[in-house]
């Protein structure tokens, strides 16, 4: 009879972790602190001739959350480049205003559209 007991209580335990986890999982905090961190670390990545493109890219074709994205690339090119990344932040926050200006438009829709 304990035996039972204490296999019903761990299956119900077992049960609360795994919902705890599926909710942390699809929390939309979550999602966007891990696509800044994917952004902030593309941004500090660059081509042998200087060039740095990755998180301008990421933050225009990030699936989950265009602000994290935006946000991490930002700051990336701001704490790899200072100065210099002035032009790329300004690129980032021209994409963010592209993403959510046509956010649920039929053109955003089209295949040529597709990167905002």
């Amino acid at each position: 009879m304990d035996r039972e007991k204490t296999i019903g209580k761990l299956a119900a335990l077992r049960n609360r972790a795994a919902e705890a986890l599926q909710k942390a999982l699809g929390s939309v905090w979550l999602q966007k602190s891990a696509s800044a961190a994917v952004g902030l670390l593309m941004a500090t990545a660059s081509l042998a001739s200087g060039v740095s493109p990755f998180g301008l890219a990421y933050a225009a074709t990030a699936p989950h959350s265009a602000l994290g994205a935006a946000a991490g690339a930002f700051f990336g090119y701001m704490l790899a480049q200072g100065t210099q990344g002035l032009a790329y932040c300004a690129a980032v926050l021209v994409v963010l205003t592209c993403r959510t200006l046509f956010r649920g438009t039929r053109l955003s829709r089209s295949v040529y559209f597709t990167a905002l």
